[in-house]
């Protein structure tokens, strides 16, 4: 064990060098009652027991299902996706993740590009929910040391204390906030693509045709009802009802 003493925080802290990997899947994350999903069946397979996906012309799989949720495991890999960095574009060897995705599903060179992508936004889903649970829930680092996770090393969670308690960092982020609350008409597709819903569309036309791009507004502005938004619904309804006419 190494000791390490880490700013913000007065005591000397023990930290534990031991590193997680994708092949033991117990180390992705630590599930609380339900838990994240780890897909042990997955990252377990050998090359000879890859699923094979389907791609359509625009390099994205016709279903998704358990191979979305497989990349929600990667990007919860401490190992491929460090949350020091920061952004996804700052993540290193995405070549190494593209190969390891390789290893456990037999996938068209043509989905590189979806496939990166779609993880590099749950990257930033997962990263946005970890700072909230574990950074601005408590009011100072002892706190946070106190009750740090298990999900990801000691030593990469102190790097991340000092990162988010640099004053650039925290203006840059209340900047962020604030342009995304000023945004309207936000999307309520989640992490479904715009190509996918598209094709839906396209097949539940009885004339099989594409969508026009009101039609596409409106599908993807969709709200769920009982479900609380932050925005209000009144720009968006009276843009619908506009192209409409």
């Amino acid at each position: 064990m190494d000791h390490l003493k880490y700013a913000n925080i007065e005591n000397e802290i023990e930290v534990d060098d031991s590193d997680d990997d994708l092949g033991n899947v117990d180390d992705i994350s630590t599930p609380k009652k339900r838990g994240p999903t780890l897909l042990h069946a997955v990252h377990t397979r050998n090359v000879n027991q890859r699923e094979v996906i389907i791609c359509n012309e625009y390099g994205q799989p016709d279903v998704v299902g358990k191979f979305s949720r497989f990349f929600g495991t990667i990007a919860r890999t401490h190992s491929y996706a460090p949350l020091t960095c920061t952004s996804w574009h700052k993540v290193p060897h995405k070549d190494k993740i593209w190969e390891y995705v390789l290893g456990k599903y037999d996938v068209p060179d043509d989905a590189k590009t979806w496939v990166l992508r779609t993880i590099g936004n749950l990257y930033k889903v997962y990263k946005c929910r970890f700072k909230k649970k574990h950074f601005y829930q408590f009011k100072d680092n002892k706190t946070r040391w106190k009750n740090r996770p298990e999900c990801i090393p000691q030593e990469e969670f102190s790097k991340l204390l000092v990162l988010w308690n640099k004053k650039d960092v925290a203006e840059r982020c209340s900047r962020a906030k604030e342009i995304r609350k000023s945004l309207k008409n936000m999307h309520t597709a989640g992490p479904k693509s715009f190509a996918r819903i598209r094709d839906e569309m396209k097949n539940e036309d009885p004339n099989k045709k594409f969508p026009t791009l009101s039609q596409m507004f409106e599908r993807t502005r969709k709200r769920t009802d009982g479900h609380v938004y932050v925005d209000t619904y009144d720009d968006t309804a009276n843009k619908i009802i506009i192209f409409r006419h």
